[in-house]
């Protein structure tokens, strides 16, 4: 059998019920067919999730009216990503399948540039289906950063929070100047990071950077650069030494300095210690875990 497919453009809101067909194949015309014009559209009722990162893979659901007429076949469904930015621009979009108990599909967008975009699904019954719900919002931002200050020594532990960020550290790379912010922790919330030294001990502001797997930059509040202060540190440390605490059969670091309070943080080999006491001069830490022969980093 040989036949042919195709999708019609928009009918206008007085065309007739019933259509005419007009197929020509090799100078060959033939208009015996006809087709009838659904009195309305079948719906669609939302989009999960409506905005998406520009870089990551999306899985995003289709939930249908619950109403729909017909069972759910995958075949039967196609699903096109067009702009609203850039009428030139569409992409085919991959159903990966439907669920017919929730009248819903599920979609692969791969990723796009930054924008406002929309889902156009049609069905080989119904053909297109209202998707005036079906927006997508394309993008990853910032909304906050905290702390603005931190030594010029680096170590500070900097939480920035946003939109679409991925669970993957290595997605994620964030620069402070020209310095990188190593990534602890990510979701799609929340990002934490500790500045690496200054190799030339410069204090000043720098800008925050956060990269959408280097391709572009995570957007900011107004577009506003957000600056992040190397300063130099007001706490000194002049000695650290190791003792064993028999009352608790542990062993423990002494750091002594000035200007020490309770956010002083110690971390031996990857491994954050914790803090017994500190008075300003003196901070006690348990020493919970480092390397198994001898500590390489402190």
């Amino acid at each position: 059998m040989v036949y042919i497919i195709c999708i019609n453009r928009r009918f206008t809101s007085n065309a007739s019920t019933t259509q005419t067909l007009t197929v020509t194949v090799n100078g060959v015309t033939d208009s015996s067919l006809t087709c009838t014009l659904l009195s309305q559209a079948e719906e669609s009722l939302s989009l999960s999730p409506n905005s998406a990162s520009p870089v990551l893979k999306t899985e995003l659901t289709v939930y249908l009216s619950s109403n729909y007429p017909d069972t759910l076949v995958k075949e039967d469904f196609n699903c096109t990503l067009f702009s609203n930015d850039d009428e030139t621009y569409s992409r085919v979009l991959y159903v990966m399948s439907v669920n017919d108990a929730e009248k819903s599909l599920l979609i692969k967008f791969p990723g796009a540039v930054s924008g406002s975009y929309y889902l156009q699904v049609s069905a080989a019954q119904h053909g297109r289906i209202d998707s005036d719900l079906l927006q997508l919002s394309v993008h990853r931002s910032i909304t906050s950063v905290s702390p603005l200050t931190g030594g010029k020594y680096g170590g500070a532990l900097v939480t920035i929070t946003g939109e679409n960020f991925s669970n993957d550290p290595l997605d994620n790379p964030v620069k402070i100047g020209d310095n990188y912010c190593y990534v602890l922790t990510t979701s799609t919330t929340q990002i934490t990071c500790r500045t690496d030294l200054l190799t030339d001990n410069t204090v000043g502001e720098q800008l925050v950077i956060v990269f959408l797997k280097t391709s572009e930059e995570a957007a900011t509040p107004n577009d506003d650069d957000i600056m992040f202060t190397y300063a130099t540190p007001t706490a000194e440390v002049t000695d650290v030494q190791v003792e064993f605490d028999a009352a608790n059969f542990r062993h423990r670091v002494v750091i002594t300095g000035t200007g020490f309070d309770d956010t002083l943080d110690l971390w031996v080999d990857g491994f954050q210690q914790a803090l017994e006491s500190q008075d300003g001069t003196t901070a006690y830490f348990t020493l919970t875990e480092m390397n198994a022969a001898a500590t390489t980093d402190l």
